[in-house]
């Protein structure tokens, strides 16, 4: 059931405000972006699927990181592994911050941005044009002109409607 609570995400830590709560326990809450997460997920890291795990057997403090990222990862928080090569990753990492957008997909709305049609495409942290609207890097997330000639791209986060 979805209720108020104020504390943090037993998935990922992040604070929240209104979540899935543990009725018996009264301490355990995920938000919405974590209870939909895939339990297995193909990521190029690996050659197995990579399973959504909740805890860490591993005591031994310098296997706690993301083998994409290769930053430190919280152990107690939920992330993605596979047991036969001991791959753990950051779900994130994994499925990135907008894992039900569709690379390659029109978007509708273009035409009230730029006179051409825009796609969307994630772009890569040694990609590096410059957002047309903010001047920043466009990582992740995108839209880009299908013209190649115009070279029009800018952030999905500086054109999204707030309510995405």
């Amino acid at each position: 059931m979805f209720i108020d609570y104020q504390g943090r995400c037993n998935a990922c830590g992040d604070e929240i405000i209104a979540g899935f709560k543990c009725k018996e326990c009264n301490n355990f809450a995920v938000e919405w972006d974590c209870i939909v997460l895939p339990q297995k997920v193909p990521h190029k890291c690996d050659e197995h699927l990579l399973a959504l795990t909740y805890h860490d057997d591993n005591t031994y403090s310098e296997t706690h990181f993301c083998d994409i990222c290769e930053e430190d990862r919280n152990p107690s928080l939920w992330f993605y592994h596979c047991a036969i090569c001991d791959t753990s990753a950051h779900p994130n990492c994994v499925i990135g911050r907008y894992p039900f957008m569709k690379p390659g997909k029109i978007y509708k709305e273009s035409d009230q941005l730029h006179p051409h049609p825009l796609v969307f495409v994630k772009k890569i942290h040694y990609y590096f044009p410059e957002c047309f609207k903010c001047g920043n890097p466009c990582e992740e997330l995108a839209l880009e002109c299908v013209d190649s000639k115009c070279g029009y791209i800018v952030h999905w986060g500086c054109v999204a409607p707030p309510d995405l």
